[in-house]
């Protein structure tokens, strides 16, 4: 799953992210409101994550440009404000959650996966294909019932594959959706991800469309 975080102190932004990625999410990081706007059309994100300072006219046109852009997706926001009144103000503006700085970052976690199990309950996010389900609430993954162990790259790319069955996806697509824009990506690193989940899941669950990418099949 795809996160935008906007944060402006780069030492809690590091922090998050670093926390983040434990619990198998990918993160974008802009420093400013006004970064965010530029990125609400190239990237399809599952959560966004604002900080609100004590004005927040910015960030007020932020939150709007997101519901623009991408309807009812989760937004929480990190206020500089414990007051009351600053978070009726903002969930009344659309926010879904609303937490006072500072907080514990374990709290901070939790609310994140609770705002998506809300999503995934909401949208039926479970994915299945033959005898494999994907929870991407859970990050839990079977194969006839028996629990299958993966990388979060390898689930990462599994509930990309699995969301676009009957599409075949290009290499790079897939690694603009499995990595931030910040990290290096290495040329074979798909296709390692796809060779460990051919092992995991069986060799003809994964299709190579020659010359375009891969696929799972529609059933």
């Amino acid at each position: 799953m795809r996160i935008l975080l906007q944060e402006h102190d780069p030492r809690l932004a590091g922090t998050l992210i670093e926390r983040l990625g434990q619990d198998h999410y990918v993160v974008d990081w802009i420093r400013g409101p006004a970064a965010g706007e530029a990125f609400f059309g190239v990237e399809r994100y599952d959560l966004v994550v604002l900080e609100v300072d004590t004005d927040g006219t910015a960030d007020n046109d932020l939150l709007v440009g997101v519901r623009a852009h991408h309807g009812d997706v989760p937004v929480m926001l990190s206020l500089h404000s414990t007051a009351a009144s600053a978070r009726t103000r903002w969930l009344d503006h659309g926010a879904d959650e609303c937490l006072a700085r500072p907080f514990d970052t374990d709290e901070f976690c939790a609310r994140v996966r609770l705002l998506l199990r809300r999503r995934a309950a909401t949208d039926g996010a479970t994915l299945r294909h033959g005898d494999v389900l994907l929870d991407p609430a859970s990050h839990r993954v079977t194969k006839s019932g028996q629990p299958v162990t993966l990388s979060k790259r390898q689930f990462a790319l599994l509930r990309i594959l699995m969301h676009n069955r009957g599409r075949a996806l290009p290499r790079r697509l897939i690694e603009q959706k499995l990595y931030s824009w910040e990290q290096d990506i290495e040329s074979n690193t798909v296709q390692v991800y796809i060779h460990g989940l051919r092992q995991a899941l069986g060799k003809e669950f994964i299709r190579t469309v020659r010359g375009v990418g891969y696929m799972i099949d529609a059933e």
